[in-house]
């Protein structure tokens, strides 16, 4: 199971207790985008099963994904023992 995504109880967004073997939580960030969709009122513009339209240019109509495109001081964490990966793709 994901210490991550499972924390010993609760969710990663309820802020549950992290498990003995991984006491350190990892930050997270969440944000809202909130768009003005009033130019879609017209229900003759909408599916006609009624199913949400709005589709991300990945695909999902459910979930969204960002990076940050920042970081803290490299002093502030150990040396990665990994290659540096880019930061946008």
């Amino acid at each position: 199971m994901d210490h991550m995504a499972y924390p010993a109880s609760g969710t990663f967004d309820s802020r549950g207790p992290c498990p003995a073997s991984h006491p350190v939580p990892v930050p997270q960030l969440m944000y809202e985008t909130v768009w003005d969709t009033r130019r879609f009122n017209n229900p003759e513009d909408w599916p006609e099963d009624g199913s949400q339209p709005f589709v991300w240019s990945f695909g999902d109509q459910t979930v969204s994904e960002g990076d940050l495109p920042m970081s803290p001081s490299p002093s502030t964490f150990p040396p990665s023992p990994f290659p540096p990966f880019p930061l946008f793709h």
